[in-house]
């Protein structure tokens, strides 16, 4: 065999010729103390080797290749088809590359698969001992277990996470079913969009629970220090049921007392079927502007009339600045003010001083008079000639005229029916009342100083 070799090495155009006679007719085989060495480029249709084989140019293998004993006894196989199976570790120092690969079982058989399209599954745990960078979209079906960081900047899909030592051990877990739980604070700077959220045991375990109609029950209370808006409100049991109820449209409904210790806004109904307490209270545009007002001196004021259809019961001293229209008994235990109009449908009873306040009178000459108070006393320095004017009268209005100075006042026949036909004259504390039937002054008495 040595002498063949020799042969090859001296004789290459001649060998060639050779070596294609021998791959005809018999395999060649090299045993340890003959070692192969090609050079060039060589065919061989079979070739066993129990050495090294050393190729320092180009290597083709029809055949396929086995190493050892072959994949399945401790070796390696490498099939027609281009197949690379080993027993044992496969180790290099360079790249490796493939169009897929399979490791273990492959996945769905205990093991990974790493596709042709780049898609990485396994069927165990993947765990990384430094930076996970992702820049596509990864699908984890399984656990995935990080110790260090993990960067992804596209769209990460995971059947579950387990953060820190999980939820109950000082850290955080997303079930496959979305739902997360955290041991410690949830933190983020944008929105928070949850289909419903239970806070401390949820309510009915001192808590509070959002439900994904927008419903929010709290078993404390509720602090905020900005506005509260919603669509209607029920406190307590609700109105009906020893509570308050604001509805849609604002309307407060309460079983008892409502107490605000500031200004109450509404432009709706408020009902209670208890006592309404505030400090002060201002009804449609407030005293001043066509409305009333309640003082929290307990003055009430209107700019229109104020109707009652039972008894008005008044301890104080009520004043009335407009109309007043009694349509039942009213009883007052103090004295009433009234400055403008006060209409008794009813009887009209008074038991103590009925008082009508007096009105100075000190003009002198001739005079148009329109009365606007039930009660003057004149007091001219010189005679008063007076001429009652009729425009601005109602039926029914009664004054009383008193002289108590020291000229006269004479009240000329016009707009007027006296006693006597003719003028009247009023010397020195004489009085004279008249009325007023719609259309003229009639005299009701005169009465002269004697």
């Amino acid at each position: 065999m040595s002498k063949i070799k020799s042969f090859l090495q001296t004789q290459w155009a001649g060998a060639v010729a050779i070596l294609l006679v021998f791959a005809l007719v018999i395999p060649l085989v090299f045993t340890k103390a003959d070692p192969l060495v090609v050079q060039g480029t060589t065919n061989f249709d079979a070739l066993e080797l129990s050495e090294t084989l050393t190729v320092t140019g180009a290597s083709a293998l029809d055949g396929g290749a086995t190493v050892g004993g072959g994949y399945g006894s401790t070796g390696c196989t490498l099939s027609t088809a281009g197949v690379l199976q080993c027993d044992g570790a496969a180790t290099t120092s360079g790249a490796i590359t493939a169009d897929s690969a399979a490791i273990g079982g492959g996945y769905g058989s205990t093991g990974c698969t790493l596709s042709s399209a780049g898609v990485l599954q396994c069927d165990g745990a993947a765990t990384l001992a430094s930076t996970l960078s992702v820049t596509g979209a990864p699908t984890f079906g399984g656990t995935m277990t990080v110790n260090d960081n993990a960067t992804i900047t596209g769209t990460a899909t995971i059947g579950g996470a387990t953060f820190g030592g999980g939820y109950g051990s000082t850290g955080a877990t997303i079930s496959t079913a979305g739902v997360g739980q955290f041991n410690g604070a949830l933190t983020t700077d944008g929105a928070l969009t949850a289909d419903s959220g239970a806070f401390g045991g949820g309510y009915g375990a001192t808590g509070c629970t959002v439900s994904n109609a927008g419903v929010l029950q709290c078993n404390g209370a509720a602090t905020t220090d900005g506005a509260l808006t919603a669509d209607s409100g029920s406190f307590g049991g609700g109105f009906g049921a020893t509570g308050c109820t604001v509805s849609s449209a604002g309307v407060l409904q309460c079983n008892d007392r409502a107490y605000f210790g500031s200004t109450i806004g509404a432009t709706g109904a408020i009902s209670t079927t208890g006592a309404l307490t505030v400090d002060s209270a201002a009804i449609g545009g407030g005293y001043g502007s066509s409305g009333c007002s309640l003082s929290n001196a307990g003055v009430i004021q209107c700019n229109g009339a104020a109707t009652f259809a039972s008894t008005l019961n008044v301890t104080g001293a009520p004043t009335f600045g407009g109309t007043t229209t009694i349509n039942d008994n009213a009883a007052i235990t103090g004295t009433l003010g009234v400055d403008g109009v006060l209409t008794a449908n009813n009887d009209l009873v008074v038991d103590d001083t009925f008082n009508i306040d007096d009105t100075a009178y000190v003009l002198t000459g001739t005079q148009n008079f329109s009365p606007s108070a039930s009660f003057y006393v004149m007091n001219p320095a010189s005679v008063l000639t007076l001429t009652l004017q009729t425009a601005g009268m109602s039926a029914g209005d009664i004054v009383i005229i008193e002289n108590v100075a020291a000229v006269n006042v004479t009240i000329v026949d016009t707009n007027i029916v006296t006693s006597t036909g003719a003028a009247l004259t009023l010397g020195q504390y004489d009085i004279v009342a008249i009325v007023f039937d719609g259309t003229r002054w009639v005299e009701m008495y005169l009465l002269a100083n004697s």
